[in-house]
């Protein structure tokens, strides 16, 4: 059995009218981030998207096992109970305090309703883990990173 770490508290959660969408705000801060290097995941607590259970799981995505540079931040949806099921899912990250949210991705996630299915992006950020948390990264402000997830499943 393994043990997860809940560090992922949404700050902000609302579920919105039909179809079924949901808003995460939450903050991650730069200490969070590094104990990712070594503890490779942290996992969100469950929350419900039209009447099923999913989670996020932040990870240090390692691509090459020769140097630190071939990792990256990578953020996946998971499930909680296998489902067929597709989701619009979204994410914006804020590079200041004034909470403007300048980058985006996005991607439609298909489960297939497979045991352990986690979707989303292998390198959120779209830089070196290196890049990521060198002491003059522009994504953390004032050692925090504060992430916006927009989840909608399609009918």
């Amino acid at each position: 059995m393994t043990t997860r770490a809940y560090k992922i508290r949404p700050k902000k959660e609302a579920e919105l009218g039909s179809p079924p969408m949901l808003v995460l705000s939450f903050e991650l801060t730069q200490k969070e981030c590094a104990r990712l290097f070594t503890c490779r995941r942290i996992y969100s607590r469950g929350f419900f998207l039209g009447g099923k259970e999913f989670y996020l799981m932040a990870i240090s995505q390692k691509h090459n096992r020769s140097s630190s540079s071939s990792e990256s931040f990578a953020l996946y949806l998971g499930m909680v109970k296998d489902m067929r099921v597709t989701v619009d899912f979204e994410a914006f990250w804020g590079m200041s305090d004034d909470l403007n949210f300048s980058s985006n991705a996005k991607a439609t996630l298909n489960f297939k309703g497979l045991d352990k299915e986690f979707l989303g992006f292998d390198n959120l950020f779209g830089i070196p883990w290196s890049s990521l948390m060198g002491e003059e990264s522009p994504y953390f402000s004032n050692g925090v990173v504060r992430l916006t997830v927009v989840l909608t499943i399609r009918s």
